[in-house]
């Protein structure tokens, strides 16, 4: 009863074992007694003398199962597990499945693949990195990752220029870049006219491919104002942009304007120099750095006036005669213009001397310009002593005329020694006017001498006669300028 029960224990045991298996169970073998049950299990006859029976509730339970045979089961191939019946021909075999590999973590081995170790067998498994695109930073760099391992690679691309003033100097743009990823295959610069909006390609540098650190430069000489933008582009086609500040170049110096207003031929009235100054860039009606100062200075390079963009100055009196005045505009990056202009101001009237005498009679009356020889002899110049403003040029006489003069009617004395008109302004031109009054009928109430500078000043004269002061013609005209 004993060993009954040890071996339906036993038996109990393997069946609760294949049961909990996904293993396949085969029966072979042939049992004589039929009636036995086993054949509906596929056992046809037990072995020798040996009796197995088949109980419909705990399966075939008079086998006496030993393990026969055992192959385990690894990461990509199934075991079995062989048992036979130490009574008849019968076994069963129960089949594992493979296990499958026990992966470890993906890790990255190079910039492009990563790997993983199998647990159980040792296998390694390599695979290429599936990167993200690229994402930027905002500030240049640019990075993007293997989800799978965490791998990250970086680049950048950063563009600085020289300055962002206005300048007289040529500007540097200059780019670097680096790239983990495929490589830099090429970096082009493209300028942008921020006047006449043209866009143009300026540069393009090769580097081949290259993961490291590379550094290019471009020199701006134009002047113009310009923004300029970087591209650059990988092995595998991808581009990146940056953009710079905008730079401004300024190779013109500032036009002054007004210099062709300005009163140059003699004059006394006082002349005024009155000038603007402009800054456009050269071919442009865009302005550059613009007018910093615009100056007035004198023959003595004494600064008589500034402004900023525009000025004027009218002469004093203490710049009579001929002067040469520069003009200096001066923009904001510190070009310098200059332009001359050269005034002739004439305030002071041509001299008449003679010979005449002033007479007062006894009554009081005054007779002026009296020739007491009836003889008209007078020397005109027009010499810068006569100014008393230290003039040091005078416009000169332009002309000289001698007139009779009766009631309302004059009339101009015809000779060489009484008309004359000059053709070019000379400060020390002089004229000697010379009249017989005595060789001549003349009934007239006086004579009048006019002279006139190139400057329009006028000297008006009147002159009488001994025989207009036998006549009893008084005059209270005095010589001088009127």
């Amino acid at each position: 009863m004993k060993k009954f029960i040890g071996k339906a224990f036993m038996l109990l045991c393997m069946i609760m074992f294949f049961i909990g298996s996904d293993s396949q169970v085969v029966f072979a073998g042939s049992c004589q007694n039929a009636s036995c049950g086993c054949g509906d299990r596929g056992i046809s006859s037990c072995f020798g003398s040996a009796t197995c029976w088949y109980n419909d509730s705990e399966g075939c339970t008079g086998h006496s199962w030993y393990l026969y045979e055992k192959t385990s089961a690894t990461c990509t191939s199934g075991g079995r597990v062989i048992y036979k019946c130490s009574i008849c021909p019968g076994e069963r075999i129960f089949s594992i499945h493979a296990l499958g590999h026990d992966w470890g973590s993906w890790k990255s081995i190079d910039s492009s693949r990563h790997m993983r170790i199998c647990r159980r067998c040792g296998l390694i498994q390599y695979e290429e990195h599936t990167m993200s695109d690229w994402k930027s930073h905002g500030d240049g760099n640019y990075s993007r990752r293997c989800p799978t391992c965490g791998y990250t690679q970086s680049k950048g691309l950063f563009v600085s220029v020289s300055t962002t003033n206005w300048t007289a100097s040529d500007v540097e743009i200059r780019i670097s870049g680096y790239d983990e990823g495929d490589g830099n295959a090429r970096i082009t610069l493209y300028r942008v006219n921020s006047v006449s909006g043209l866009t143009e390609q300026v540069e393009d540098f090769d580097h081949g491919g290259a993961h490291g650190w590379t550094s290019d430069s471009y020199i701006q000489k134009n002047e113009g104002i310009y923004t300029f933008y970087a591209v650059a582009t990988d092995t595998a086609g991808h581009s990146i942009r940056v953009d710079t500040e905008r730079v401004y170049l300024d190779h013109s110096n500032s036009e002054i304007i007004g210099i062709d207003s300005i009163e140059t031929d003699w004059t006394n009235i006082a002349p005024v120099i009155s000038i603007k100054a402009t800054d456009y860039l050269y071919g442009t009606n865009m302005e550059g750095s613009g007018v910093k100062s615009l100056t007035i200075y004198d023959d003595a390079g004494e600064k008589v006036t500034t402004g900023v963009s525009s000025t004027a100055y009218t002469l004093e009196e203490k710049y009579e005669g001929e002067h040469t005045w520069k003009i200096e505009a001066i923009d904001n990056v510190d070009h310098v213009t200059e332009e001359y202009v050269t005034t002739r101001y004439d305030i002071t009237p041509p001299g008449i001397d003679g010979t005449e005498i002033t007479y007062v009679m006894k009554d009081g009356k005054v007779i002026s310009g009296y020739c007491k020889d009836n003889i008209i002899n007078q020397h005109i110049d027009d010499e810068i002593v006569r100014s008393v403003n230290g003039a040091n040029k005078s416009s000169g006489i332009k002309s000289v005329i001698l007139y009779k003069v009766t009631g309302a009617e004059e009339r101009v004395i015809y000779s060489d020694t009484t008309y004359h008109k000059f053709e070019n302004p000379d400060t020390h031109s002089y004229f000697d006017v010379f009249y017989d009054i005595n060789q001549t009928d003349d009934a007239v109430d006086y004579y009048l001498l006019i002279t006139e500078d190139f400057a329009g000043n006028r000297t008006r004269k009147k002159l009488t006669s001994q025989r207009m002061l036998l006549t009893c013609f008084h005059t209270s005209i005095d010589r001088g300028a009127y």
